[in-house]
């Protein structure tokens, strides 16, 4: 599946620089390292990427997952350590991932416990998305950072809510939802997965649903990311249906540019029934499956899960589940990770 690179660019007196990596982050280079980069990247099988000289989103994304398997800073920068590792022979290269997990290239521990059919698997399953959700805040540490210095949050808002009937959701960004593996994250495609966690009457409950975390609709350069991180999130309205909506603002990216801002209407809401999400979103993030007011499979459920967390905020307008006698108080963590942060923190535990 061919990745799509941000188009992004830069005008300045009638000629267009493109944005490129450096130790900085904030300075521009010529296209040339960039395609370095990129056939660095796609040779040792983080790719498929287009070698156009454009440090867009799926090449910074393509660069952190490199990042990662290699054990280096995880920011998106191509320093000299991260320069170094691409350009070194006996790095290792990234497992090609497939389709078809019958084949043994997909993750079958990972594959097994998804397909779990007894409670001791689905702990297990549960308590690596957790290791996950808790790694992440050291991985993605800036955005819990900005949360606290923009929001005047506490601190440690981004803990692990443990509580009986209390849900906790994670987005992972690249996550094959039928094979269970990691695999390249596209604009349009259903190649993003939706868990929720929570522990119903004390045992430990794992939903997973399909998910599109990328702008798929409008001008890219112009469109929000989210950010990788934890997010503080609500149950509102989009358009008039119900969703998830930021309690205050959601960390960006414009364009996949790196400069970060807040957006708060980056939402979670329906993306459709179709075989992609195309034209559903400009950023926020798209569940398949559409409202359905009587639940349904799918984004219905997935916001059902939701409305029965009464500690939730808006859950006094609940429409799928049973009103409380009075509105949540709470934020669900959105934690937004890289399928290959999962991968890693099984192969850790």
């Amino acid at each position: 599946m061919k990745t799509s690179q941000d188009k992004k660019s830069i005008s300045r007196a009638g000629k267009t620089s493109r944005r490129t990596a450096s130790t900085t982050g904030s300075k521009q280079d010529n296209g040339a390292s960039v395609e370095r980069i990129q056939r660095l990247l796609n040779k040792k099988g983080y790719g498929p990427l287009d070698v156009d000289g454009i440090y867009g989103n799926a090449t910074r994304t393509a660069v952190e997952r490199f990042q990662m398997a290699m054990g280096l800073v995880v920011d998106g920068i191509v320093g000299p350590n991260t320069m170094a590792a691409l350009e070194a022979k006996n790095s290792r290269p990234q497992r090609p991932v497939s389709k078809n997990p019958r084949n043994g290239r997909g993750d079958p521990t990972l594959q097994h416990l998804m397909d779990a059919k007894n409670q001791a698997q689905q702990d297990e399953l549960y308590d690596i998305l957790r290791a996950a959700y808790d790694r992440a805040k050291v991985t993605y540490a800036q955005t819990i950072q900005d949360y606290v210095a923009t929001w005047h949050v506490p601190s440690n808002y981004a803990t692990f809510d443990d509580a009986n009937g209390h849900v906790t959701l994670i987005g992972a960004r690249g996550f094959d939802p039928e094979t269970f593996a990691p695999c390249n994250s596209t604009k349009e495609q259903w190649d993003d997965t939706m868990f929720v966690l929570v522990k119903e009457a004390g045992v430990k409950r794992v939903y997973w649903f399909k998910l599109n975390t990328e702008p798929n609709r409008g001008n890219e350069s112009h469109c929000s990311w989210v950010v990788e991180g934890h997010h503080r999130y609500k149950l509102g309205l989009h358009k008039g249906r119900r969703a998830l909506e930021p309690v205050t603002g959601t960390r960006q990216t414009i364009g996949g540019s790196g400069a970060r801002s807040w957006n708060s209407n980056l939402n979670i809401h329906d993306g459709g029934t179709g075989p992609t999400s195309a034209g559903w979103s400009e950023g926020c993030q798209t569940l398949w499956g559409e409202r359905a007011a009587t639940g349904g499979s799918g984004y219905p459920e997935c916001i059902a899960l939701c409305e029965k967390d009464w500690s939730l905020i808006g859950t006094a307008s609940n429409e799928i589940e049973r009103c409380p006698p009075r509105d949540g108080t709470r934020a669900v963590i959105y934690c937004l990770l890289l399928g290959y942060d999962i991968v890693n923190t099984r192969a850790v535990l």
